[in-house]
């Protein structure tokens, strides 16, 4: 038998009589909510590892397009699509924003408001297949409670908008293949189009389409349509691709041919951390991302999805009557969304780093497996209430605590791993953005009252995080580049994990007992530390014999500077030949 329409279900489920308003307030209420949420808290992350790297292409892309500047061409990024970064300097350009911390709360925003699309579509994709709004619903819950997606979601401008658009490609597929109208042809060309102008591994969607077109070509009364649709697809999406990628402009094909070959085996020559070794990023082992994706998606998740893939492949395999064809069809699409990605990355041996989210895209297959798998199990325990309460408790439990760990551990909910794999966790990459060094700067702002603080920071991210502080602390920050040089030390532990760090540890951040950000004071008496010994030299010198009063003035406020750096280190009584080691004090007040 047929799965009933949804409206016979809604009838059935729901008390409201006139369930279409009810599903209107709930739907509204819960992107409203969500929608009001993520803009409060995107104002809460730091600046990752390459947001500064993205914001410079789009300018580049920028120059190019309005001001006629060349340097695009040669830009190592002219491999990337500019579907993303481009609107987004526009937007800052025409906003007039100048400051470091204005431009990247703005960014973070513009980039949860592209997720926020995401979610949306997901629903309506969800919504679609099931043929009820409320397992759209729970489905677009998923997709939000999924810790290391949520918090990319705000600063990750590559991935996480690859992952929407190849949502609302999927749902323009979907929807083109239901009517194979010129209008959702022009809808899904558009969609796929900006696709690849974000990242070019989005042609999967195209040979996606091509081949379930293709199987449409059998059926006589549908080839005429279908012929002109896709002809038409074809077209718009050249046109469009071309359009909204200004590296294609001075040759169209000859650039997106280079850029398919570069991006197919990424020349990153780095390392990554996994399961506590380091392995050249272009000779992972092809386990490397399935073991990612197992340990930082939600157990339920996985366990679900399983059992949903298990239950649908017979329907893939033969002939059902009592599932339509557009059910089977969508199925057949969910598996080639999910593992035609993955099986490319390991016959093509691309270069992947930053755990899994060069393939975040795949995410949004597994959660509709793991809707499937839900839905298995309702129709199994349809008969039998305590079943259905064995399978709906432990499920339920396992959101609220995925919940737990996101309201408890905010802004660091891209450190997630699922609670089994915890014990293995730290042989693992954690805040490898490097996010974390927002807070440890707060931290040492917020209990160090000098005027000027110098701090040294183990990588890239720890001067990023600089600008997303209010200006008048940002003066007081003082990035060094020698260690020695520094009274602070922040390292995220990204790539030396290993090491044992020689200074005095103030303040850790921690995820679930893994360490995402050390807050180090720089011991003065370590012997690779110069800058004490090199104070106290000065002042046994002292100023000579005929100094002004100016030239007194100025040695007695460094003399005082320097007193307080060796109470800092916790020295006290100079003399001609000694300082004398008195009991250690904190520097940051309590």
């Amino acid at each position: 038998m047929s799965r009933p329409p949804s409206d016979t279900i809604a009838r059935r489920w729901l008390p409201c009589q006139n369930w279409l308003s009810c599903q209107s307030l709930v739907v509204g209420s819960f992107f409203a909510v969500f929608f009001v949420i993520g803009l409060f808290v995107s104002r809460d992350y730091g600046i990752s590892w390459d947001e500064q790297l993205r914001r410079d292409y789009g300018r580049t892309v920028y120059e190019y397009v309005f001001e006629g500047n060349g340097a695009l061409l040669q830009s190592r990024s002219r491999y990337y699509g500019s579907g993303v970064e481009l609107p987004l300097y526009a937007a800052e350009r025409m906003l007039g924003l100048e400051d470091g911390r204005e431009i990247y709360l703005f960014r973070h925003a513009c980039t949860f408001l592209i997720f926020f699309g995401g979610v949306f579509f997901f629903f309506l994709l969800c919504k679609l297949h099931f043929q009820d709004w409320r397992i759209g619903l729970f489905g677009a819950t998923l997709l939000i409670l999924s810790p290391r997606i949520f918090a990319d979601g705000f600063f990750n401008t590559k991935d996480i908008p690859f992952l929407v658009f190849f949502i609302v490609s999927a749902y323009t597929l979907l929807r083109y293949l239901e009517r194979r109208s010129i209008f959702w042809a022009t809808t899904h060309a558009l969609a796929c189009s900006l696709l690849i102008d974000i990242r070019i591994p989005g042609v999967i969607m195209v040979f996606i389409t091509l081949l379930f077109a293709g199987m449409d070509l059998r059926k006589t009364d549908l080839r005429r349509e279908t012929i002109i649709s896709i002809a038409w697809y074809l077209l718009i999406l050249t046109g469009c691709t071309v359009f909204f990628w200004p590296t294609l402009w001075h040759a169209p094909l000859a650039a997106f041919v280079e850029s398919f070959q570069v991006m197919k085996q990424y020349p990153w020559g780095g390392n990554v951390f996994y399961f506590g070794q380091y392995i050249s990023a272009n000779h992972l082992p092809w386990h490397y991302l399935f073991v990612w994706i197992a340990i930082t998606t939600p157990l339920s998740y996985t366990v679900l999805s399983i059992l949903g893939m298990t239950a649908a492949l017979p329907s893939l395999l033969k002939k059902n009557e009592a599932i339509s064809p557009a059910v089977s069809r969508n199925r057949c699409f969910f598996f080639l969304w999910f593992w035609l990605p993955l099986a490319a990355i390991l016959l093509l041996h691309s270069t992947l780093y930053g755990a899994w989210r060069h393939v975040f895209f795949v995410y949004p297959a597994l959660i509709l497996f793991t809707l499937e798998g839900c839905m298995f199990l309702l129709r199994q325990t349809a008969n039998s209430l305590p079943l259905r309460n064995l399978f709906l408790v432990p499920l339920g439990t396992s959101l609220c605590f995925t919940l737990a760990f996101m309201l408890r551990n905010h802004p660091f909910e891209q450190v997630y791993f699922q609670p089994l794999a915890r014990s293995i966790a730290g042989g693992f990459d954690r805040d490898y953005w490097g996010t974390s060094y927002r807070q440890g700067f707060e931290y040492i702002l917020a209990h160090d009252a000098s005027d000027v603080i110098p701090i040294a920071v183990a990588n890239l991210p720890g001067e990023l995080n600089i600008q997303i502080l209010p200006p008048s602390e940002r003066r007081r920050v003082r990035i060094v580049q020698q260690t020695e040089e520094a009274r602070y030390f922040l390292t995220n532990y990204h790539h030396k994990y290993t090491e044992v760090l020689p200074y005095r540890e103030l303040k850790a951040l921690s995820v679930s007992g893994l360490k995402i950000m050390g807050i180090y004071f720089v011991d003065c008496d370590h012997p690779f530390s110069l800058n004490f010994w090199t104070s106290c030299a000065s002042y046994l010198k002292g100023p000579r014999n005929g100094a002004t009063p100016e030239q007194l003035a100025d040695f007695k406020a460094k003399m005082d500077e320097i007193s307080r750096a060796a109470a800092r280190c916790g020295y006290s009584g100079f003399g001609f030949d000694r300082c004398q080691k008195q009991p250690r004090v904190n520097t940051l007040r309590n």
